[in-house]
Order: structure tokens, then sequence, then C-alpha cells
């Protein structure tokens, strides 16, 4: 296992402000009560105005432990899980609500799980509340060509690196290869460097119980864009529709894995189904798992002995085999 920086001496987005200029923290919060007023909050295709709730369970889970900085000066990195011999690649990238990352269920236990079955894996540690879209896509798409640029180091093969999200981390994956990938977004006086210019292009994705579209999740606009741009009715639908994965589905060209357990209670699986439906009529070549009794969340044990993990056995077997379903990884 080793931490890997993937930006370079410039990292888009990053400064020496202060987070707490852009966070409505609430005071002498508790950790376990804020972290339900958070899930609470993020239900619902009603709109609500929750920025504290929000805000206060990211400075919780993160600035005040240590895990993030006070400043906007987080360095997103890659932990790397090798394989002995794998040609092929996982990016894992956990969910959270991009108010925190759940490591262990959507991270380790998921790399560890990997390597296993031969597959080299990468933790993604992406960067969160409050750094605003397209920040936390960019992080997603340099990670990918942090893996592509560095391949033969890793002793994998450029052409077989794949994608897989958890929830939020479904978003960040499905984000960046509808909306992103081929595309550059850097802002203003970011210098590219070679990594910048490596292809971005992967050989499947896969989305665990995926955010596509926030109009399920309306409260979590609070974490991804400006408070302004949310308050106002135009600019919120604005964004709303540049960054739904649905309407702007282009992904057809890469092989695709879904899983949703059918009584989620945080993420409408309603939206997955719709972007398999959306896939299928474009042609694309997706597989689509759903888990009868599964609920949000529910990752890899470590132990793979629950209920919930039988998803990981047929994904193994999916992302090993070509289209036509036989084995030739």
């Amino acid at each position: 296992m080793k931490r890997l920086e993937i930006w370079g001496d410039m990292i888009p987005g990053n400064s020496s402000r202060k987070k707490s200029l852009d966070m409505d923290i609430g005071k002498n919060p508790f950790y376990l009560l804020q972290m339900f007023r958070m899930l609470a909050a993020l239900n619902g295709s009603n709109y609500k105005k929750c920025k504290k709730e929000l805000d206060t369970f990211t400075y919780l889970a993160g600035i005040k432990k240590g895990i993030t900085k006070e400043t906007y000066e987080d360095v997103p990195t890659l932990t790397y899980y090798p394989a002995q011999g794998a040609k092929q690649a996982v990016i894992v990238v956990p969910g959270g609500a991009y108010a925190y990352q759940c490591v262990e269920m959507e991270g380790t236990n998921v790399a560890n799980a990997l390597n296993k079955q031969g597959i080299a894996a990468f933790v993604l540690d992406y960067r969160l509340n409050p750094y605003r879209m397209p920040i936390p896509l960019m992080d997603m798409q340099r990670a990918v060509r942090y893996v592509r640029a560095h391949s033969e180091e890793f002793g994998i093969d450029e052409k077989k690196i794949s994608l897989l999200g958890f929830s939020a981390g479904g978003y960040q994956v499905g984000g960046f290869a509808n909306l992103l990938q081929g595309k550059n977004k850097f802002p203003a006086g970011y210098e590219m460097d070679e990594i910048d210019k490596v292809d971005d292009s992967v050989d499947t994705v896969s989305l665990l119980y995926p955010c596509l579209t926030w109009r399920y999740n309306l409260p979590i606009l609070y974490i991804l864009f400006p408070e302004e741009t949310v308050q106002n009715e135009k600019t919120k639908n604005q964004l709303l529709k540049e960054y739904d994965c649905i309407e702007n589905l282009n992904s057809a060209g890469v092989r695709q894995f879904v899983c949703y357990g059918k009584k989620d209670h945080v993420v409408n699986h309603e939206q997955s189904r719709m972007y398999v439906e959306t896939l299928r009529k474009a042609n694309g070549d997706v597989t689509l798992m759903e888990l009868e009794d599964a609920d949000h969340g529910f990752g890899v044990s470590k132990d793979m002995n629950r209920k919930t993990d039988r998803w990981f056995q047929s994904y193994v077997k999916w992302l090993k085999s070509d289209n036509t379903g036989k084995s030739v990884r």
C-alpha cells in the first residue's frame, strides 16, 4: 500500500484561503447528532436550505479531525494496492455525499478484495466540501491520467484501467465519464503539465448505488456549488441540467456495470434505472444488478460474509470477461 500525490506543483482550485470563510459551521456541534442531521438533510427532491447541517458535518468529519485542512490546500491522492502480476487496475472511489469519505467499506475493503482476485487497485482521495464543482471531477480525471501515465511503472496495461464508484463516488465516476472525459476545465492561471495531456479514456465504468442526477437529492447542491447560485432559481436549474449524467449521457461507448439496492432510502434508485435505460437506448453495453433486500451504502465487508457482498463476485466475473461473457483477463 502506497499513498501517491496525483497533482504536480500546482493544484487547480487550491489557495491559502480559510475554508471557514465559505462555511456555516454550527456552535458546539455533536458528531453523531450532526451526522443524522446531515443524512436527513440530503434526502428528497424538495428544495430546502440546509447549508449549516452539511457544512458542520464536513467540519466535524474532516477538518476538526485533521483529515482535511483548514485552508483550501488539500492534496488529492491515490492509495495504491498492488497485486502481484496484475495487468488490470481499478480506481476505487468511495462516497460520502462530498461531506466526508466512507474509506473503509467503499475503499480499503474493496481494494483488498480486488487484490485477492489478482487485480491492482487505487483508492482515490478527492477534494470535498467546501470545494466546488468541477474541482472534485477534475481530481477524478487527474487520477485516471496519473495511473495511465505511470502504468509501465505499476506494471499494468494502460488499456485495462477501470473505474468503480460508490454513491457520491458513483457520481465522481459517472460525472467524469459523461461530462468531463476528453475535456479540460482548468481554472484561469493553471499551467498544464505532461500528465494533463495524457489520454483519459478507461476500459470499464462501474456504479454502485450512484448519484447520477441531483434532482432526487436537491439539498446536496449546497455542498457542490456556491450558496448564491443554489438559491437563485434560474442558476439552480442550469446547474441541475448541466451536471445531470442522464440528460448529458456521453459514455455509451464504455462497458458499464450498475448495481443498487431496491431498499435504498438515501439515493432514489430510480435514477440508476433511468440511466441504464438511456444507455441501452444509445446501444451501450451495460449490466444491471438489483439487490432486492439492500439499503444504501452496503459497500464490501472486511470478511465478505454478508448477503449484500454477493454483488462483488458478479462484478469481478463481469470485469474479467469481455462483452460476450467470456473470461479473458
